[in-house]
Protein backbone atom coordinates (compact mmCIF):
# COMPACT_ATOMS: atom_id res chain seq x y z
CA UNK A 1 0.00 0.00 0.00
CA UNK A 2 1.09 3.50 -1.00
CA UNK A 3 1.11 6.24 2.05
CA UNK A 4 1.48 9.47 0.20
CA UNK A 5 2.44 12.86 2.39
CA UNK A 6 -0.22 15.46 1.77
CA UNK A 7 -3.48 15.18 0.25
CA UNK A 8 -2.47 16.84 -2.79
CA UNK A 9 0.38 14.27 -3.54
CA UNK A 10 -2.24 11.66 -3.44
CA UNK A 11 -4.98 13.61 -5.29
CA UNK A 12 -2.29 13.85 -8.18
CA UNK A 13 -1.98 10.08 -7.82
CA UNK A 14 -5.89 9.51 -8.41
CA UNK A 15 -5.99 11.66 -11.51
CA UNK A 16 -2.90 10.44 -12.79
CA UNK A 17 -4.24 7.17 -12.96
CA UNK A 18 -7.44 8.29 -14.20
CA UNK A 19 -5.56 9.86 -17.04
CA UNK A 20 -4.24 6.94 -17.67
CA UNK A 21 -7.05 4.43 -17.76
CA UNK A 22 -7.61 5.97 -21.64
CA UNK A 23 -11.57 5.61 -21.50
CA UNK A 24 -13.38 4.69 -24.81
CA UNK A 25 -16.99 4.25 -26.52
CA UNK A 26 -17.25 0.28 -27.79
CA UNK A 27 -20.93 0.80 -28.66
CA UNK A 28 -24.32 1.70 -27.43
CA UNK A 29 -26.96 -0.63 -27.90
CA UNK A 30 -30.67 -0.68 -25.93
CA UNK A 31 -29.88 -1.21 -22.33
CA UNK A 32 -31.97 -4.59 -21.46
CA UNK A 33 -29.27 -6.03 -23.83
CA UNK A 34 -26.30 -5.62 -21.32
CA UNK A 35 -28.16 -5.42 -18.27
CA UNK A 36 -29.86 -8.55 -18.15
CA UNK A 37 -31.60 -7.61 -14.86
CA UNK A 38 -33.81 -5.41 -17.08
CA UNK A 39 -35.13 -8.42 -18.96
CA UNK A 40 -36.31 -10.54 -15.55
CA UNK A 41 -39.55 -7.73 -14.70
CA UNK A 42 -40.73 -4.15 -13.17
CA UNK A 43 -36.74 -2.65 -12.65
CA UNK A 44 -36.24 0.68 -11.82
CA UNK A 45 -32.00 1.27 -11.34
CA UNK A 46 -31.21 4.80 -9.25
CA UNK A 47 -27.66 5.93 -8.37
CA UNK A 48 -28.26 5.97 -4.39
CA UNK A 49 -27.67 3.60 -2.01
CA UNK A 50 -30.18 -0.10 -1.84
CA UNK A 51 -33.15 1.76 -0.93
CA UNK A 52 -36.93 1.24 -0.35
CA UNK A 53 -39.31 3.43 -2.27
CA UNK A 54 -40.71 4.92 0.74
CA UNK A 55 -37.56 6.06 2.18
CA UNK A 56 -36.62 8.06 -0.99
CA UNK A 57 -36.94 11.59 -1.23
CA UNK A 58 -40.01 13.37 -2.57
CA UNK A 59 -38.11 14.06 -6.33
CA UNK A 60 -36.66 10.60 -6.65
CA UNK A 61 -40.10 9.22 -5.91
CA UNK A 62 -41.73 11.42 -8.42
CA UNK A 63 -38.93 10.53 -11.23
CA UNK A 64 -39.85 6.46 -10.03
CA UNK A 65 -43.70 7.33 -10.63
CA UNK A 66 -42.87 9.21 -13.81
CA UNK A 67 -41.16 6.34 -15.39
CA UNK A 68 -43.71 3.68 -14.03
CA UNK A 69 -46.51 5.50 -15.84
CA UNK A 70 -44.00 5.80 -18.95
CA UNK A 71 -42.93 2.03 -19.12
CA UNK A 72 -47.46 1.80 -18.95
CA UNK A 73 -47.00 -0.28 -15.95
CA UNK A 74 -49.92 2.18 -13.84
CA UNK A 75 -52.57 4.49 -15.43
CA UNK A 76 -52.13 7.51 -12.93
CA UNK A 77 -49.77 8.84 -10.55
CA UNK A 78 -52.06 7.20 -7.51
CA UNK A 79 -51.40 3.64 -9.34
CA UNK A 80 -47.48 4.11 -9.99
CA UNK A 81 -47.53 4.51 -6.19
CA UNK A 82 -49.57 1.95 -4.72
CA UNK A 83 -47.22 -0.25 -7.29
CA UNK A 84 -43.83 1.15 -5.82
CA UNK A 85 -44.86 1.04 -2.52
CA UNK A 86 -46.00 -2.64 -3.15
CA UNK A 87 -42.61 -3.87 -4.27
CA UNK A 88 -43.89 -5.13 -7.66
CA UNK A 89 -41.39 -2.87 -9.08
CA UNK A 90 -37.36 -3.43 -7.87
CA UNK A 91 -35.71 -0.64 -6.98
CA UNK A 92 -32.08 -1.21 -7.44
CA UNK A 93 -28.50 1.14 -7.33
CA UNK A 94 -26.71 1.22 -10.57
CA UNK A 95 -23.89 -0.03 -9.37
CA UNK A 96 -25.13 -3.55 -7.93
CA UNK A 97 -25.33 -4.35 -12.24
CA UNK A 98 -21.88 -2.55 -13.07
CA UNK A 99 -23.53 1.19 -14.44
CA UNK A 100 -23.73 4.48 -13.58
CA UNK A 101 -26.47 6.65 -13.92
CA UNK A 102 -27.91 10.08 -13.00
CA UNK A 103 -28.05 10.72 -9.43
CA UNK A 104 -32.01 11.81 -9.61
CA UNK A 105 -34.68 9.73 -11.42
CA UNK A 106 -35.44 5.73 -12.07
CA UNK A 107 -33.64 4.63 -15.44
CA UNK A 108 -35.88 1.33 -16.55
CA UNK A 109 -36.19 -0.92 -19.50
CA UNK A 110 -36.20 1.67 -22.50
CA UNK A 111 -32.95 3.63 -21.88
CA UNK A 112 -29.39 3.00 -24.22
CA UNK A 113 -26.45 2.55 -22.48
CA UNK A 114 -23.00 3.49 -24.18
CA UNK A 115 -20.46 0.55 -23.59
CA UNK A 116 -17.34 1.59 -22.61
CA UNK A 117 -14.27 0.81 -20.33
CA UNK A 118 -10.97 1.67 -19.73
CA UNK A 119 -9.63 -2.13 -20.91
CA UNK A 120 -10.61 -3.41 -24.04
CA UNK A 121 -11.81 -6.56 -22.24
CA UNK A 122 -13.86 -4.72 -19.37
CA UNK A 123 -17.73 -3.58 -20.77
CA UNK A 124 -19.20 -0.81 -17.86
CA UNK A 125 -22.54 0.40 -19.21
CA UNK A 126 -23.30 3.87 -19.30
CA UNK A 127 -27.16 4.59 -19.37
CA UNK A 128 -28.23 7.37 -21.54
CA UNK A 129 -31.62 9.91 -21.42
CA UNK A 130 -33.72 11.43 -23.75
CA UNK A 131 -35.42 14.81 -22.55
CA UNK A 132 -38.23 13.58 -20.85
CA UNK A 133 -38.46 15.87 -17.77
CA UNK A 134 -40.90 14.93 -14.68
CA UNK A 135 -41.97 16.21 -11.52
CA UNK A 136 -38.55 17.47 -9.17
CA UNK A 137 -36.94 18.20 -12.72
CA UNK A 138 -35.89 14.21 -12.30
CA UNK A 139 -35.13 12.63 -16.03
CA UNK A 140 -37.00 9.42 -17.40
CA UNK A 141 -35.18 7.35 -19.70
CA UNK A 142 -37.02 6.44 -22.51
Amino acid sequence: MVVYKTIDEANQAVVNKVIAGSPFLLDVVPAHTVIDEFNHGKLLLHAGPPITFDKMIDPVQGACIGAALFEGWADNEDDARQLLESGEVQLMPCHHVNAVGPPMGGDHVRPYAAVGGGKPNRRQPRLLHDERRYRGGATVRG
